[in-house]
């Protein structure tokens, strides 16, 4: 291939790299266009992204502005042709003089950049987090979410425990939560996500989501909680009390009408004494209340006193069942 020719594929891919922050659907349609037109068109493309990463942090980070794609087309262009591989310093003081020569300022590189990481709390730890895009979460006890954000998107795995989003508007940034096999996508939207065991479950407090799962998908309303399990719907709930679903961020639990077994699960995510549940019956058992996370012994002794059920105590075990259901 002439020389010519690749130089114009290269420049094309800086353009289009300078182009990454710009996530309207209009361009992405017509990037994807433009990288399915040729191999090569993908290979200068992850080019010109792993020069860039070459000089990480060369470029000062005040007063960054962003620089016109016609200079970062020139810069990236002129690494490629040097005959030695770039070095951060050159790479970094050739965009420098670039930039200098067309009058613009700096391009701030993370922006096309993807950044991932992730959060986790351990037993009895609750986090808050401001993301990059300004959106809140809050993490419950024993959570763990990995993030991932770029020009395009805005996705979190939801691995396991419960969070809430509070997400910042970006309408050419779709904000998906992954959880099991299920996903939420929210707008401007303020919802919590929680995966236990097999099931995924969703609650809608302001604004509008729409969760998905391989079987079936539909569009919550505030108020709304939707459990998943298997691909499938399990249960659609309305008039959820939002202020009660919301209980644990400020240490209290609030259950209605819930099995016992998902009961002490909960509870277990804020003390290292655990609870077992000792047979199914009790397991099936629907407890309500409010109770302090964290106060193990203190929720044992209410199932003792208003359900009628005993707790044997082995150090850090508390075994819970019915009475006439002997121990194994």
């Amino acid at each position: 291939m002439a020389e010519s020719i690749r130089d114009a594929i290269y420049e094309e891919a800086a353009l289009w790299w300078a182009r990454r922050h710009e996530s309207g659907p209009e361009v992405r349609a017509a990037f994807a266009h433009w990288l399915a037109a040729d191999p090569l068109h993908a290979d200068a493309f992850d080019a010109i992204e792993r020069a860039w990463d070459a000089f990480g942090d060369v470029l000062p980070q005040a007063d960054v502005a962003e620089m016109d794609a016609p200079v970062v087309a020139a810069s990236v262009l002129a690494a490629r042709r040097t005959a030695r591989p770039v070095s951060r310093r050159w790479f970094g003081a050739g965009l420098l003089g670039a930039a200098a020569a067309a009058g613009a300022g700096i391009f701030l590189w993370q922006k096309g950049r993807t950044e991932t990481y992730e959060f986790a709390t351990g037993t009895g730890e609750r986090r808050h987090e401001t993301l990059a895009d300004g959106s809140r979460v809050d993490l419950d006890a024993n959570s763990h979410m990995r993030v991932e954000f770029n020009g395009w998107k805005r996705k979190l795995d939801l691995v396991k425990g419960r969070v809430l989003f509070d997400v910042a508007k970006d309408a050419d940034r779709p904000f998906v939560v992954a959880a099991a096999t299920e996903t939420v996508t929210a707008l401007g939207t303020l919802f919590w996500v929680e995966v236990r065991n097999a099931e995924t479950t969703v609650s809608l407090i302001r604004g509008r989501v729409r969760a998905e799962a391989p079987e079936d998908s539909l569009e919550l309303a505030p108020g709304d909680l939707v459990a998943f399990g298997g691909g499938r719907r399990l249960r659609l709930v309305h008039g959820v009390d939002a202020a009660a679903t919301q209980a644990w961020r400020s240490g209290r639990l609030v259950f209605d009408n819930e099995p016992l077994a998902i009961v002490a699960e909960r509870m277990n995510d804020y003390s290292t004494d655990k609870i077992v549940v000792g047979d199914a019956h009790t397991g099936a058992i629907r407890v309500s209340g409010s109770f302090l996370a964290g106060q193990t012994q203190a929720f044992t002794n209410a199932l003792e006193s208003y359900y009628g059920l005993s707790v044997s105590r082995s150090g850090k075990i508390l075994t819970v069942r019915s009475k006439g259901h002997s121990e194994v």
